[in-house]
């Protein structure tokens, strides 16, 4: 996992430094705190060899107490190990009266997330 802190207005000129276009395989989780929220991006195949920095990530984004939104625009493959990470980040937001902001969803991803039943819980963009 990589975790980058970005200075206040910075965030609407930052950039990733890997290419967040499909080109991953391996799953990788990278954690921001931004000035007004926690960005959590996911990439790649976001699976069970992920678990122990999905566990890690879900745990630093609640305990930094801002709001949380997760970026799923480069991931290639979700299981349930990632959506179980993202019902976490959802409930952590619920418990705040917030909703958990998924951006970049491709079809598969969408559809994936709304047979497990999670969609009612997600604002997806």
């Amino acid at each position: 996992m990589v975790s980058q802190e970005i200075p206040a207005g910075d965030d609407a000129d930052w950039e990733p430094d890997a290419p967040l276009d499909g080109a991953f395989g391996v799953g990788d989780v990278t954690l921001m705190r931004l000035p007004d929220h926690t960005l959590v991006l996911l990439a790649g195949d976001v699976d069970l060899a992920l678990s122990d920095e999905l566990t890690q990530a879900c745990s630093d984004a609640i305990d930094l107490a801002q709001p949380i939104r997760l970026d799923v625009s480069a991931v290639t493959f979700i299981d349930s190990t990632a959506l179980g990470f993202v019902a976490r980040l959802a409930s952590a937001e619920r418990d705040h009266g917030r909703t958990l902001r998924v951006t970049g969803s491709t079809r598969r991803t969408t559809e994936t997330i709304r047979l497990m039943g999670l969609e009612e819980l997600l604002d997806l963009e």
